[in-house]
């Protein structure tokens, strides 16, 4: 970070050299980069005093001079600006000049440019007399694009199914950060699907000569899918320009083909989200100064209660210190039952129709593969014992309901994935003009469809034993009729509402004591419901 500014006047920029009689010329250098490049980006601000009255001569230019300091110490080149005369921010973009006097050999010629931006404020009050003002730089007036670029994959929609019955996507990210100069990045792999959400932020530098941007800077999008045993399978690829702005923009585009990295098809839609924060934008961002009326501003709501409009857009994550504890147990019941039908109850928008048939048989599954695990613990000669064949029925039930997993959940997790909810930390808050399946609360993942199928045609099949083994005995179906009631009744209505009303005390505790402190820092989304109250 650069220091302060001084108390008096000061110009900045990337300049080597500056100040006025009888001070004399201040010279400092950039930091070494990282990598060695041709298209640097040293993104570094310095601070100078400068003091002169109108009697004296003005300060002399600002001479910015450019060294190879990584190999034999040539010089490069150097640039000579004029000394802002005016308050205001001043951007220049200047091809580089030779001054063959430093040069080991004259007979070279040089070549590139640079990109500087000087911002001079006087603490004479007769400099802004008459309405002068701070200028500002204006877009479009450069040569070059230096700046911060974002991405943000957020899904991908109806890919091609690379394995037996999904696949397990992954992306990577390829920017041009500058003329023969590129960056990399890779998502996470999610396992058993082919309409991935990924949500992830991947940002970089970038300084492109604003002549050759549109026809060579390209961003690239590749969707691989993960295989353990074989090379990974390439499923399509989208492509297209830098922004050569300060903006944000969502894109939606067709996945295609590409023979050269795999000969398979292409299918589905991805959806991105870039920006660009232009560099000597962001420089005038980032010194605001208050006025009186946001001085009083700050003092007026920093000494007031905020309510949950105010929280929200100041610390999302604290806006349950503001919700009433009803809003908090029905966001809770309302993720509880979500979780216990296997994510068939959806906390956002409607579901869509592939996950609406997986939610439903990873839900049947469950449900059937834990009454037929009832069934068989019927023929335990114990039942009878324990307070008779009704009552030792009902706690089979609620043992059942509540001990017994449901095998399609310890497939998935064995060879597929991790069908747990994934919210267990604090996503950020959604972008502005997100839509709604952004601004929606995250689901689980599920089972597999095919996984479940199939537990739950061998559940039908152990539950037909069970009753061929019995000889349809009509006190042995009653029982297991109250298995069934009592499983049903456990899992989506006693369990839902135990958990919510725990988790709510908790939520409801920690606004006002330390006790649960260790496990909000274990789940932290807990105080956000796992984003349903946001």
């Amino acid at each position: 970070l650069p220091p302060p500014p001084p108390p008096r006047g000061g110009g900045g920029g990337g300049g080597v050299g500056g100040g006025a009689p009888p001070i004399a010329s201040d010279c400092r250098k950039t930091p070494p980069l990282q990598q060695r490049s041709a298209n640097p980006v040293w993104n570094c601000t310095w601070y100078y005093t400068v003091e002169y009255s109108a009697q004296d001569p003005p300060p002399a230019n600002v001479r910015l001079e450019v060294w190879d300091v990584g190999g034999s110490g040539d010089y490069l080149g150097e640039m000579s600006l004029p000394f802002p005369l005016k308050p205001g921010y001043y951007q220049h973009q200047a091809r580089l000049r030779c001054n063959k006097s430093k040069m080991s050999d004259p007979s070279q010629s040089l070549t590139g440019s640079l990109s500087v931006q000087l911002r001079w404020k006087s603490d004479t009050e007769q400099d802004y007399e008459n309405g002068t003002t701070m200028q500002l730089v204006e877009a479009g007036q450069s040569n070059s694009v230096c700046g911060t670029f974002g991405i943000n994959c957020i899904r991908a929609v109806d890919l091609r199914i690379a394995d037996f019955i999904s696949s397990d996507p992954y992306y990577v990210v390829r920017v041009g950060a500058g003329p023969d100069q590129s960056c990399t990045f890779r998502s996470s792999t999610l396992m058993a699907t082919t309409s991935p959400e990924w949500h992830e932020v991947h940002e970089t530098l970038i300084n492109w000569p604003r002549a050759s941007m549109e026809e060579k800077a390209v961003v690239s999008i590749e969707i691989w899918d993960y295989d353990k045993t074989s090379s990974d399978e390439f499923l399509g690829e989208v492509a297209f320009p830098l922004p050569t702005q300060t903006a944000e923009t969502v894109l939606e585009l067709d996945v295609k083909a590409n023979r050269a990295k795999g000969s398979g098809a292409a299918q589905g839609r991805v959806q991105v989200r870039m920006y660009l924060r232009e560099e000597f934008w962001r420089a005038i961002e980032a010194e605001p100064e208050l006025t009186p009326y946001e001085r009083a501003f700050c003092l007026y709501f920093g000494t007031r209660p905020v309510d949950e409009q105010t929280a929200r857009a100041m610390a999302p994550y604290l806006v349950y210190f503001h919700l009433s504890i009803w809003r908090i147990l029905r966001g809770h019941l309302r993720r509880a039952w979500h979780v216990a039908t296997c994510g068939l109850t959806d906390p956002g928008p409607a579901l869509l129709r592939g996950r609406r048939f997986r939610g439903y048989f990873g839900l049947t599954s469950a449900l059937w593969s834990a009454l037929a695990a009832g069934a068989y613990c019927l023929l335990a000669p114990a039942v009878a014992q324990v307070g008779g064949s009704v009552f030792g029925s009902a706690v089979i039930g609620v043992a059942v309901a509540m001990f017994v997993p449901s095998p399609a959940h310890l497939l998935a997790r064995l060879f597929w994935h991790n069908p747990e909810d994934p919210a267990v930390l604090l996503r950020a808050p959604p972008p502005s003009g997100a839509s709604v399946e952004e601004r929606s609360p995250p689901r689980i993942q599920g089972v597999p469809l095919p996984i479940s199928v199939t537990v739950l045609v061998a559940s039908l099949i152990l539950l037909a034993g069970f009753i061929g083994y019995t000889g349809n005995d009509e006190a042995v179906n009653l029982q297991l009729t109250i298995v069934a009631v009592v499983l049903v009744l456990m899992r989506l209505a006693v369990w839902p509402l135990v958990k919510g009303l725990c988790l709510t005390w908790i939520v409801a505790s920690s606004k006002r004591s330390r006790a649960f402190d260790w496990f909000i820092w274990l789940y932290p989304s807990t105080i956000t419901t796992h984003d349903a109250v946001m």
